[in-house]
């Protein structure tokens, strides 16, 4: 794939790369360091109920938003930039009748009315944002008076990174435009967000590195990765993001904010 050259072509790589079979093989149903364990520890932390409006950004096939429905009663609104990603989300849901309805739409530019979430969700996309900003500020738009931003992603110390890790691939992969916590939680205070927990869980992104590049490995054992796939330039970027997880250069944070 091309290097993207706007905000608007590169949402549409990262959507359409994340739709791709490739994606889900390699990613299983959660997309995020921690999978289900840690979207549902978040919830608990967070204190989120039955009938409580949650705002999902970034919802992927829906597997975050339909736990919230199904296991914490919550009305979910999952809010996606990929079709696919919506139609799937929208067939599971619907099989389980859940109170879950998903959106086409822009994470900078939310289909949503201000002050209507009791929680905004996002895992592991913030740093795939083009325009940080902007989303920081639809987070703060969307949610009420008294709400919860849940927020968990991908953080990154790029002085001291190496340069593979800033490529379009690494883009994708939740590592190119990864900022330190010190960066997220300065986006969020300018939107009047005040960071109120934050958590590391290092571990677990190093487990779904291990996970993927045993999947990696076994699909080209299969023969399954296309003739076009370059397994070179795919296991450099998964030895270079481990060594970067365990020099203490990147990992994974878990934060919790409330409106000032």
């Amino acid at each position: 794939m091309s290097q993207a050259q706007t905000p608007e072509e590169l949402k549409s790589c990262c959507a359409v790369s994340y739709e791709s079979d490739l994606a889900k093989a390699l990613l299983g149903e959660s997309y995020h360091p921690g999978g289900l364990d840690l979207s549902r520890s978040m919830a608990k932390s967070a204190g989120i109920k039955k009938g409580d409006k949650v705002l999902d950004i970034a919802c992927g096939i829906g597997t975050t938003s339909i736990m919230l429905a199904n296991e914490f009663g919550a009305s979910v609104t999952g809010i996606d930039y990929g079709h696919e990603n919506i139609a799937t989300a929208k067939a599971r849901a619907s099989e389980l009748h859940l109170d879950a309805e998903f959106v086409q739409g822009d994470a900078e530019k939310l289909p949503v009315e201000d002050a209507s979430a009791d929680f905004v969700f996002c895992e592991c996309a913030y740093c795939t944002f083009p325009s940080k900003a902007a989303a920081a500020s639809e987070f703060a738009r969307t949610l009420a008076s008294n709400g919860t931003l849940c927020l968990s992603d991908v953080v990154m110390d790029h002085d001291k990174a190496p340069e593979s890790l800033r490529s379009f691939a690494a883009w994708v992969s939740c590592l190119a435009d990864a900022r330190t916590t010190d960066e997220y939680q300065a986006h969020l205070e300018a939107v009047n967000l005040e960071v109120v927990s934050m958590k590391r869980h290092d571990d677990a992104m190093l487990t779904m590195i291990d996970d993927i590049a045993n999947r990696l490995q076994a699909m080209k054992m299969l023969g399954n990765l296309g003739s076009d796939f370059d397994y070179e330039n795919a296991q450099e970027l998964i030895d270079d993001s481990k060594a970067a997880v365990k020099n203490g250069q990147a990992g994974y944070v878990s934060l919790l904010a409330k409106p000032i």
